[in-house]
């Protein structure tokens, strides 16, 4: 391929990753919108459109049946739908049932009855990453670094970043953030992801999160 079409492929890449990030991100208005009007499912449709993997055919299948069920709901149900599951998957107040940070899965043996911790060096290593690359964390953020949304949209800078280097030809740049890339989905992203993954299918009491969870697995590592 020459750099353009890198180019392409690269940009292509962020944008998914960009749904995925925005999927597992607090549910918003706009969100529940995209979702409800079928706008989400559609778009991803068209961007997996070239895959024949039987599991994410599936699992946008799923969204798409999602999407009708909030159709038949206003805005604000529509919403607040999503975020009920959402919080009882990532907030609490219970014991939540999908913690959605690398460090509590790399903290597993560490913690009382096998439960990993929040707030451990995975956190800071991944910070250390953003800013070398220039992803600040914006003061009113409530999240930690390492959570999922976070390390998916630094994954999506990322590729943005390759194929701006594509199309001014800088292929030495592309092919060191496509390293970079790879790197942390082995480092730390690739490393808690599944695990992550099972525990929403678990978990989630709607097809939203579950079709979600299965379509990163399959598309992002």
């Amino acid at each position: 391929m020459d750099s353009q079409e890198l180019a392409m492929q690269a940009k292509a890449e962020s944008t998914i990753l960009g749904f995925w990030a925005k999927g597992f991100s607090r549910p918003t208005v706009e969100h529940a919108e995209e979702l409800r009007t079928g706008a989400f499912a559609s778009d991803l449709r068209n961007l997996l459109s070239a895959c024949s993997d039987p599991t994410i055919d599936s699992a946008v299948e799923s969204l798409e049946e999602f999407s009708n069920e909030l159709a038949q709901k206003d805005i604000e149900k529509a919403r607040l739908t999503l975020e009920v599951d959402y919080n009882r998957l990532f907030v609490g107040p219970s014991a939540l049932l999908a913690p959605p940070y690398e460090s509590f899965y790399k903290s597993t043996d560490l913690g009382e009855d096998g439960r990993g911790m929040l707030r451990g060096p995975a956190e800071r290593e991944v910070k250390a990453e953003y800013l070398a690359h220039g992803l600040t964390m914006p003061i009113e953020f409530v999240e930690f670094p390492d959570h999922v949304a976070i390390e998916l949209e630094y994954l999506s800078l990322l590729a943005a970043q390759e194929a701006e280097a594509w199309e001014r030809d800088d292929r030495e740049i592309a092919l060191q953030l496509q390293e970079d890339q790879e790197r942390f989905r082995e480092e730390h992203l690739g490393g808690w992801f599944e695990r992550f993954a099972q525990n929403v299918i678990d978990g989630a009491k709607t097809r939203f999160y579950p079709a979600l969870a299965s379509l990163v697995y399959r598309t992002a590592f």
